[in-house]
């Protein structure tokens, strides 16, 4: 607790200037005072400060998730197993490719092509 007391001394000056700031939103004031330190200097309260703006500010990403999924699993495609989903949603929500760099990227990559023309289970992961 005395390094957490002893950071927050030193970032003390910084951090009243910075919070004067109306312009800035909360995350770019910590940014701002973070920037003006070493890591070292001010691990602890780093470490606060990123595991409290890492909280979702609300559930409205898992609700887009929910909706697509209802999307996915209709009447028609009731028999789609929960694994097929997942990998759907996952696909949906972590890839940034469009179809055709897609295309290439599967494409060039021999890896995914030997196991998609094989009979095994996928079984690789990317590294």
């Amino acid at each position: 607790m005395d390094s957490l007391y002893e950071e927050l001394q030193l970032v003390r000056e910084c951090l009243e200037l910075t919070v004067s700031d109306k312009n800035l939103g909360a995350i770019n004031k910590w940014e701002k005072v973070i920037n003006q330190f070493t890591k070292k200097q001010i691990l602890n309260l780093f470490r606060i400060i990123s595991f409290v703006l890492s909280i979702p500010s609300s559930n409205c990403f898992v609700e887009r998730i929910f909706s697509q999924m209802s999307l996915k699993w209709t009447d028609i495609r009731n028999r789609s197993s929960v694994d097929l989903i997942r990998s759907e949603l996952l696909i949906m929500f972590n890839f940034e490719f469009n179809c055709q760099e897609f295309y290439n990227y599967v494409k060039t990559n021999k890896e995914i092509l030997r196991t998609v023309e094989s009979t095994s289970k996928y079984s690789f992961k990317t590294k």
